[in-house]
Order: structure tokens, then sequence, then C-alpha cells
């Protein structure tokens, strides 16, 4: 038995970073106006693209010398070329006198460079000597634009109608050919060419999605459009190895993700947006369509593939959603404000995961990255203090001043492996993240005053010209990690409910390198030679290992991540750790649906379950329940029974009694409640109680 009476603090759960990752270098431009990185591609041989836009005279050259780009009018278009260190190679603008917007930024296999976004009026595609200019037909159009690798003009193509559009993102398949999507309103021609094909969104007032391919020379092959007659936008686009089309963004109402003949409708709860994740074939014939949701405004901002076609989505939400589009349900519940989810669905659109990382305050994630070992990675920004571990355990980052950036890693069951942040007293974001083959981080997106761009103990300030500059980081990720976990199948599989063991050790061989893990259960070595080296679990304090005790890794890279295999262990002398917490923070005489906060976990700190758990709860006379989010029994007196289940280490469930308080009740008398967590263990007490 846990006893505990009215007021408890809750246990707070820390976990420590994996010091594996350094910032090799950072970088800002920009100028006295204001200057957005809005996303970034890299190329086989490591050099890096950044797109965005940028106001007034901007320096695109991040080093000692000079690289001046003046705007037309108001925003320009930019799009900047550096080496692996960092070092300016060149840039270019393209824009008119009015508003041009670059969003999205990709490459193919010879290193030809594609931008889309949105421009107003008459712009000028062509960053040389040479004029290319398009014009939009009414109220913003989107272009697609193809420069060399040299930044050469090779072609610029525009699509649209009166009314408003916006590509977002872009995507190039092995052949070249160009997918973008976004959103756009009333009827718009999506044919750059001397050809009309046009595409009508339901309602002329609402936008609906495009998904656009046209050929290596920017010729048309098709356009297709999904929505219904509220707002429908789609945010991010990824392509299989087999061509296939995959978008996110969100959608109001009821909105067909069918682009052909057929109906695939979709309903969002309470006309409030929900997320979608849609997949077509190579054609642009539909496959699938899926939704997340709950009853408030839930975003998809972005999206990338493994390469077994798993499909990994991150974004923010608001309250409980349910990310299991198909007929289970896995709730997620956010603070006060928007909280980071990351879903990972299969290619088939079924449930695997989904995990949240938030606060009281708004945080937004807005890129996902998928690295070859299947880890995942985000990027944003955070407001106050976020916790982004999505398990059981806390990691807390807490932002400067407004907002911060972060980088946040997953292993690939979605669990915790480290986060980041950089920043300072102003506004900075984080808009857009990459990887390279080895691993390194790459961001950009924009900075306010002077941030502190180094995600370690030292520090690295930036700090912009004027108003917001365009910043572009790189994170090395280095050295040699494993993972120790609490295996209580067990089965040698790391489950999502399994957490790390802290204080483990190996010796890793030859070397007699001993390592020990942090509060995650990850150890890690800072680097080894290349070569082949054994790792033994140490097993002493009644552990016995699920795994083969010695395991083999190699080390292939020098200046790369290695990751050694995982040990699971189970305990021969299991025994859980229980803690309860109750709270009612207000109290009204005569008011009802007044919520008591009931908490109740296995501490991570458990070497065993906590099976067939209950909690008998006991209420002062003058609170009487009305119901509960968890169902219970009355035992009589005023004390009811909730089932809680079985409880793994590290494993918790909340739950929530609405209440009256009664008449008879006084402002400021004391009224007593008191939570015991059943069944009572021997082994949890100092001394068996008689």
């Amino acid at each position: 038995m846990k006893n505990l009476t009215f007021l408890s603090a809750l246990l707070l759960l820390a976990t420590i970073n994996l010091n594996a990752q350094t910032l090799e270098w950072a970088k800002g431009m920009g100028g006295t106006s204001n200057d957005y990185g809005r996303s970034i591609a890299l190329d086989a041989s490591g050099n890096v693209y950044t797109a965005g836009y940028f106001y007034g005279t901007a320096d695109f050259d991040p080093g000692a010398e000079i690289y001046n780009l003046t705007s037309a009018g108001s925003a320009d278009i930019f799009i900047s070329k550096s080496d692996s260190s960092g070092n300016f190679v060149w840039a270019k603008s393209m824009g008119g006198t009015n508003y041009d917007i670059g969003n999205s930024i990709a490459l193919d296999a010879s290193g030809n460079v594609y931008t889309t976004g949105i421009f107003y009026g008459t712009a000028d595609f062509d960053p040389g000597t040479g004029t290319a200019n398009l014009t939009s037909v009414g109220n913003g159009n989107i272009f697609i634009s193809k420069l060399d690798a040299s930044g050469n003009f090779v072609y610029a193509k525009s699509v649209g109608g009166t009314n408003g559009n916006e590509g977002f993102s872009i995507a190039i398949d092995t052949s070249g050919n160009v997918y973008t999507t976004g959103y756009f309103y009333g009827t718009a021609d999506f044919d750059p060419g001397a050809g009309i094909f046009y595409l009508t969104s339901v309602s002329a007032s609402y936008s609906d999605i495009f998904i656009s391919k046209l050929d290596t020379s920017g010729d048309f092959v098709y356009a297709k459009s999904m929505g219904g007659t509220n707002y429908d936008i789609s945010n991010s686009i990824a392509l299989d190895a087999s061509g296939n089309i995959y978008s996110t963004g969100y959608f109001q109402g009821t909105s067909d993700f069918d682009p052909g003949v057929g109906t695939f409708n979709l309903t969002s709860a309470d006309s409030a947006a929900d997320i979608f994740i849609s997949k077509l074939d190579a054609s642009g014939n539909f496959v699938w369509a899926k939704q997340i949701g709950g009853t408030d405004y839930d975003y998809g901002r972005s999206m990338s593939l493994d390469a077994s076609g798993n499909v990994y989505t991150t974004g923010d939400f608001y309250g409980t959603v349910d990310f299991d589009p198909g007929a289970g349900t896995f709730n997620l519940t956010s603070g006060s404000g928007a909280a980071i989810f990351i879903s990972k669905l299969d290619a088939s659109g079924n449930f695997v995961y989904a995990k949240s990382m938030g606060g009281t305050n708004s945080n937004l994630g807005l890129s996902i990255a998928i690295d070859t070992s299947g880890n995942v990675y985000t990027t944003g920004w955070l407001e106050g203090t976020t916790d982004f571990d999505p398990g059981v355990e806390t990691f807390n980052l807490t932002s400067t001043g407004g907002f911060d950036i972060f980088i946040s890693k997953l292993s690939p069951s979605g669990n915790f492996v480290w986060a980041k942040q950089m920043g300072g007293t102003s506004d900075d974001y984080g808009f857009f993240i990459a990887l390279d083959a080895f691993g390194n981080v790459y961001t950009t997106g924009d900075f306010i005053g002077t941030s502190d761009f180094d995600t370690g103990a030292g520090t690295f300030n930036l700090t912009s010209v004027g108003s917001a500059n365009i910043f572009i980081i790189k994170l090395k990720q280095q050295g040699v990690s494993g993972f120790i976990y609490n295996d209580i199948n067990p089965n040698c599989i790391r489950d999502s409910n399994e957490i790390g063991l802290q204080n483990r050790f190996v010796t890793i061989n030859p070397g007699n390198i001993i390592a020990q893990t942090n509060e995650s259960g990850v150890w890690v070595v800072d680097s080894l030679p290349v070569g082949t080296y054994t790792v033994t679990a140490d097993t002493s304090g009644n552990w016995l290992a699920t795994c083969p005790v010695t395991q083999i890794f190699s080390v292939t890279i020098l200046n790369e991540i290695t990751f050694a295999p995982d040990f699971g262990l189970v305990s021969t002398q299991p025994c859980a750790s229980p803690e309860v917490s109750i709270n009612m923070p207000f109290m009204r005489p005569c008011l009802s649906n007044q919520i008591v906060y009931v908490n109740t976990c296995n501490q991570y700190i458990a070497t065993g379950a906590l099976n067939n758990a209950y909690v008998d709860i006991e209420l002062d006379s003058l609170i009487i329940p009305q119901s509960s989010s968890l169902v219970y029994t009355s035992l009589g007196n005023n004390t009811y029974r909730f089932q809680v289940g079985n409880l793994n280490p590290g494993q918790c469930v909340n739950f929530t009694i609405n209440c009256n308080v009664s008449c008879n009740a006084v402002l400021g008398q004391t009224l007593c409640m008191q939570a015991n967590l059943y069944p009572a263990d021997t082994c949890v007490f100092d001394t068996i109680p008689t």
C-alpha cells in the first residue's frame, strides 16, 4: 500500500542528455530589416542550401566578407549555398516590387535547386543578368523555380488563379519530376505552359489542397485537388521509393481526400481543424487518407518517411486528441497551450505510435527528419518550460525569453534520446531540419537580438543586425552509445513501456572501457577508433540479461554516431515502487463539477510491475463525487475504489473525479482527502507492517 494525504507534491522524473552532439558551426545572415530562413536542403558533398525571404539589403556571406542582396521592393526570395563548413559559396535573389516568399527547397541527384512559394504582381526569377518575369493572375500565385548547382537560372513556372494560391512544400523524385503542395482558392490553372488544366475549390471562399506534378523540364504532368467547403491546407509533401506521394496539413468540416471520381470523406469534430495524412500513388490516384484530431484545432506541419515507408508527422495540437486513425484509441492531452506531437504510421496508414511534448504554454513542431537508423528529429519553438521526454520521465527545457528554438531526438521506438535549445531574450524560431549521411543535424529559421546557439555548456552568440535575421546551424553527432532497459516481458525487445535503467555499467573491449548509463538508460563513449568491439553488460545486483550478455559492434566511420546493441535486463527480485498523489486545486461551496486530480505511478526506480493496482480514495463528507474519468465503486463511508490495472516501472495512470462541494462547507474550512494505492507488496516497506 502507498498512502498519501491531501496535498502531496508529485514526483518529478529527471533525465540526462546524451552528450554525443556538439555545435559544429552556427551562421547568421541578414540586414537591418526582417529576414527569414524557411527551408534547408543538403547535397551529397555536404553543401547546404537555404531558402526563405528577406527585406531591404541583407548580407548573405556569414563570414568576414560581405555579399549583399537587395530586394526589389517588399520581400524577395533568397537561395543561399554554403559549403559543409558553413562558408559562403553563393546567394541569389528573385522577386519584384511586391511580396515574394520562398517556402521550400529541394535538390535533385545532379544538384539542381528547386524552390516553391508565392509571389505577387510581376517578379523576375532569373537571379543572374537575364530576365525571366512571371506575373501573377490575381492575389498571389504559386511559383516553381529551378536553378543549377551554381545558382544559374534553368526555368521558372507559375500556376494559380485570381484568388490566393501558395506553394508550401516541394519534393523531387529520382527521375527529376517535381511535386509541390499547398493551397488554392477558386479556379486555378495548374498547367504552367500553353495548355490549361483547371482545378476549382469546392467553395470559392475557402481554400482547397493541391498536389502538382511537373516533369524535369517543368512541363505539366498532372494536378490533383482535395478539400471541402471549409479551409483545407497542405503543409508538407514526401515521396517514397516507389513514387507514392504523401502529404499532411489540416482540414475543417467535411473534406473529400479522393482526388479522382470517387469520394473519401473525412470530417473534423465540431468544425475545428483536424490533421490529415494522405497517400496517393505515383499517378496521383487515391490510396488512403487518415485523420487525427479532437474538438480543438490541430495542425500537421511536416512529414518524413523512412526506408520502409513508415510515415512520420509533426505539428501541434490542443486539448485531448486521438492519434490512432483506425478503430483503436490513443489519446494524448496538451497543457493549456499547444503541444508538439510526433506521429508514426506504417505504409498502410496504420497506427504505430504517437508522442507528445509540451508544457503550460504554446509549443510548435514545424519540421521532422528521419535518419538511416530510424531516429526521429524535430525542430520548432518552445515557450516557457516544456518537457521534451514523451515518456514517463521528464526532461525540461525553459525558454530564455519569449520563444526559443528546440531540436529533439527520439529513438526509432519514439523514446527520448536528447533535446537541445537555442535562443536569447527575444523570439527565436526553428523552421526546418535536415540530416546528412553522417547523422549531422542542420536547422534554419530566424532569431532576434543576441542568441546563444551553443547547445552545450559553452556560449556561441549570434547577434541580428536589425530585427529578425536568418540562422543556419550544424550539430555534429559522434561517439558510441547504447541502451540498457528493464525488459519486463522478457524477450530482448524493447517495448514502448519498458524504461531505461540508470547506473548500470557496460565494459567495452579492447580497451577495458567502462561506461555508465544515465537516467534514460543511455550510455555513451565520446569516441572510439575504427574497429570491431565487444560490449558486456554488468548484471550484478540481482539482474538477469534477456539478451546475450556480451555483444559485438563495429565503428566504421570515425566522425559519426555509432549505435551499439541494446541490453534488456530483468530483476530476479522484482519490486514495485508505488506513488500516488491527490489534489483538488479549487473548492467552492454549492458548486458542482469541481475536479479532483489523482496521479498513480509505479515509479521509474521500480524493478518490477505493480499488478492489478487500485486506489482507495476517502473524501471528506462534504465532497460528493458525481462522475469520474475512471470507473469506480463505492465502499461506503465516502470511500471509493478505482481500478488502474497493471503498472510497469515508470508507468502512470492519471484520472479525475468531478465533485460537488456541499453548501454546508465554509470558505477557508479544511476538507481532507486521502488516497491509498494497492496492492501492498512487502518489498516496498523498510519494515514489514503488522
